[in-house]
């Protein structure tokens, strides 16, 4: 099965023998857990086995953007202590939001402990924008704005994300292919 790694979105091939257990990624050695192959869905309609629903990518947002906050935060640990709540903002921030894009779904899941989840499928998905400011662009990192025909405004945002260009190409391609 074809994976990518969260990190540096490289793509890699592996056996579904390797899922469930942590690896390192050859280009960036970023180590990260193999995802569990997902089941085959039964078409209720046809009674007939479907294409499987696999993950094609997913990640959280790039630690770069998030530098500032680590630099101002580690000297204030020293001086005063709080340094550590600001560390912990970051970290919480980072961690907070997480995508996944399978062959038939992009969700986005905001939140650590209350988990909000948003879904769209691929077919209902009608513009797919890269947006980048200049940290972003300092950083290679980008923010992913994804338009359904069942809303005016953006139906999902993915920020700061390192090559979202990868993101929205790879969209592009699963919704051709679903539509």
């Amino acid at each position: 099965m074809k994976i990518s790694c969260p990190h540096c979105n490289t793509e890699l091939e592996c056996d579904g023998s390797s899922a469930g257990q942590m690896v390192a990624c050859p280009q960036c050695n970023g180590k990260f857990t193999v995802p569990a192959p997902t089941a085959t869905v039964v078409s209720r309609a046809a009674g007939r086995s479907a294409q499987p629903e696999s993950v094609v990518m997913s990640g959280y947002p790039s630690w770069l953007p998030f530098i500032p906050g680590l630099v101002i935060g580690i000297p204030l640990i020293l001086a005063f202590g709080i340094g550590l709540l600001i560390i912990l903002i970051v970290v919480w921030r980072r961690y907070s939001m997480k995508y996944i894009l399978t062959t038939k779904n992009l969700k986005v899941i905001h939140g650590v402990v209350v988990k909000n989840e948003t879904s769209v499928r691929l077919n209902d998905i009608r513009g797919i924008a890269v947006k980048r400011g200049l940290l972003d662009a300092l950083t290679g990192c980008g923010t992913v704005i994804v338009g359904t025909a069942a809303t005016a405004d953006a139906e999902i945002t993915i920020s700061h994300i390192k090559n979202p260009k990868l993101l929205q190409n790879r969209l592009n391609e699963l919704r051709d292919q679903a539509g």
